[in-house]
Formats: structure tokens, sequence, C-alpha cells
């Protein structure tokens, strides 16, 4: 029980600490790179075309009044709040998922298959695993957003996330609390997919690159501009690009009546 309210205490002050937080959405290098990326797209447009965005410097283009002042904004906050606590009250049923989904896959692939030697992992298995680690999440977390616009009962959940009228950076964890728990137990599924496979497979010896214990893609794809898919900044890859990456202006156009 100690342990528990241990883990407990340290994730609910991981909630609420997200901008010191290496591996969360909000951590402030990740803010930061935003706002350097967002700067220099707007220091581009002004110098193209002055007039769309006013009079006002680069500063208050990039956090306009009317969009952070509107009480869309407030409510985004709000909800990351109450999306916390929640996530901290829904330890106990998800403690430890993870690593159990790991440890069942990686005994009955054994237990079927045999067991297998340690081997020794070079940087291109562990890029491979590192890679693959991120694409099982992305895949899962897609079917649970395709699942959620096309079931109405899901439905239900995820349309808070497309209510806001206007979007910051902090829409991107504007979130029912019950969707919350849903993306945290598809996280934890497929992590621990991943680690029992790859256990397995390298007789326990495949890890991922990472950057401050976070998978180095995670971190270097939030550094790239991740917080621009909720703002009000516009950017649009390559045709090319656009059909392997989903752009923020891909991202805006899903959240717009369009």
């Amino acid at each position: 029980m100690g342990d528990w309210l241990l883990s407990a205490a340290r994730e609910f002050g991981a909630s609420f600490a997200a901008v010191a937080t290496p591996g969360a959405f909000l951590y402030w290098p990740h803010l930061l790179s935003y706002a350097l990326i967002a700067l220099g797209i707007l220091a581009w447009r002004r110098r193209r075309q002055p007039e769309p965005l006013g009079d006002g410097g680069l500063l208050a283009a990039l956090f306009p009044h009317a969009i952070y002042a509107h009480p869309s904004a407030r409510h985004d906050a709000i909800l990351y709040v109450l999306d916390r606590v929640v996530l901290v009250l829904a330890f106990i049923p998800r403690l430890g998922l993870a690593l159990a989904v790991a440890v069942g896959v990686s005994t009955l692939l054994t237990t079927v298959l045999g067991a297998r030697p340690a081997l020794v992992v070079g940087p291109w298995a562990t890029a491979t695993f590192t890679a693959f680690e991120v694409l099982v999440a992305d895949l899962g977390l897609f079917l649970t957003h395709l699942l959620a616009h096309r079931l109405g009962p899901l439905w239900c959940f995820h349309k808070v996330h497309h209510s806001a009228p206007v979007l910051t950076p902090m829409s991107a964890k504007r979130f029912h609390p019950l969707e919350v728990i849903e993306d945290q137990l598809v996280m934890d599924l497929c992590s621990g997919l991943v680690y029992g496979v790859g256990y397995y497979l390298s007789g326990g010896s495949l890890s991922v690159f990472t950057v401050l214990a976070v998978n180095v893609v995670d971190f270097v794809w939030n550094l790239c501009g991740a917080h621009l898919r909720h703002s009000h900044v516009w950017l649009a890859y390559p045709r090319w690009l656009s059909r392997i990456l989903i752009s923020p202006a891909m991202h805006q156009i899903h959240h717009s009546v369009e």
C-alpha cells in the first residue's frame, strides 16, 4: 500500500509539473520550440502579406487576445486540471498494466514458440525497436480516434475535444475525463504488447533510444512543432509528406466545420 501511495503521489506531482516533465506534452522546451517555429512562420507571412496579421507586433500575432482571452481557452485549462485529477484517481485499475501485458505476451510466446537466448543488440535493432514502439502506439491511438468519430457512444465523449471554438496548445489536452482514461489504457496496452514481443525476440536485451527517459522519436516530434496542430498558426506540408504525417493545417481543418 505504501508503494502504491508513493507512486500515486509521484504521478499526481508529475501531472501538475508538466512544464518541467520531459515526457509531458507541455514540457517547456516543446512550448519554446512551438513559439519559435510559430514566430518564424508569422514573420515570414508578415513579410509577404502584412495586412492579415494586423498592426500589432509578432508577439501579439502569436498570442492574439481574441483567442487567448476566449472562454474556450479557460475551459481548456479547467479540463486539463480535471483530467489530471481523474488520471490520478484512476491510477489503481491501470497500475502496472503495461508491465503485466508485457510479461503476459512474453510468457505466451515462450510457451508457444520456446525460449530464446539473450542477443547482443546493435544500434540498428534498437533504432528499429524505437520506431516500432512509436508506430504501434500511433496505430492504437489512430484506431481509437477513428472509432470515436464513427461510433455514437464514443463520440459523446470525443466531441468535448472538438467543441473548442478556438485552438491553443492547451486544446490538445481538452478531453472528457473518460476519454483520457481510455487513451491511457490504449497506450499502456500498446506499450506492453511492444515490450512483450521485443523482450521475447531479443531474450530480454532490446530497449529504445531515449532522451531524458523519453522515446527519442516522441521527444523530437514534440520539438518539431507538434503544438502547431492545436493553434491558429497555419502550416501545410508538401503533398507527399502529408500522406505520411498530419500537418498542422490538416489538423486544424479536422477541427473546423469543413
